[in-house]
């Protein structure tokens, strides 16, 4: 896929201003091991402002059916389909998304199961919408669909509870729907993910 480089040098900085915006820096609960925040979520745009080889960089690639984007832990790289990628309420939720697995990498260095992994991910992102809209009763920038809206149900349970210790008892409806969701499929042969760390 051809990219012009200079375009492609616009995605860290839409990204970090994704992380950075008031929607992102509320975002405050546990999941297991993680504490996804707004802490969190500012170091990961400080590694996609950091020079390569450090930091998080960003590559514009062709994806698999049905992803919209996603984390690159061996690469520590966040990868899109496009260049203009983050720039409508849908992409920055999954912004979001994939910048939770990039916590994920930087924080627990060690394997974590996938679908737990995805559970974070996707609260944070329906955390994100919520957090943007101008009441948590909506309307809201995107109206969630599918695994989203798994997401946004646990999602509106914690909103406006920093810190909160989210429950397997409350997840459990999302985490069943990564399992049986086909663009998860790959969790049955793979259900680890691995981390490596992030340096800035």
């Amino acid at each position: 896929m051809a990219t012009n480089p200079a375009t492609e040098m616009a995605l860290p900085t839409r990204f970090g201003r994704i992380l950075m915006s008031d929607a992102c820096q509320k975002i405050d609960f546990h999941w297991g091991r993680l504490h996804i925040d707004g802490s969190a979520f500012s170091f990961i745009a400080l590694g996609l402002a950091s020079r390569p080889p450090h930091g998080i960089g960003c590559r514009v690639q062709h994806l698999k059916k049905n992803r919209g984007a996603q984390y690159n832990p061996t690469a520590n790289r966040i990868e899109v389909p496009k260049a203009s990628f983050g720039t409508n309420p849908g992409e920055e939720m999954e912004v979001v998304h994939e910048a939770t697995h990039a916590i994920a990498d930087a924080t627990t260095k060690s394997k974590m199961r996938g679908e737990l992994e995805e559970t974070a991910a996707y609260v944070a992102g329906a955390l994100y919408n919520i957090n943007a809209a101008a009441s948590i009763s909506g309307p809201f920038p995107v109206t969630p669909t599918g695994i989203w809206l798994a997401a946004h149900n646990v999602a509106l349970q914690i909103v406006g509870n920093p810190g909160y210790a989210l429950s397997p008892i409350i997840a459990s409806p999302l985490r069943q729907a990564v399992l049986t969701s086909p663009t998860y499929a790959f969790l049955k042969q793979t259900p680890n993910y691995t981390h490596d760390g992030v340096s800035l």
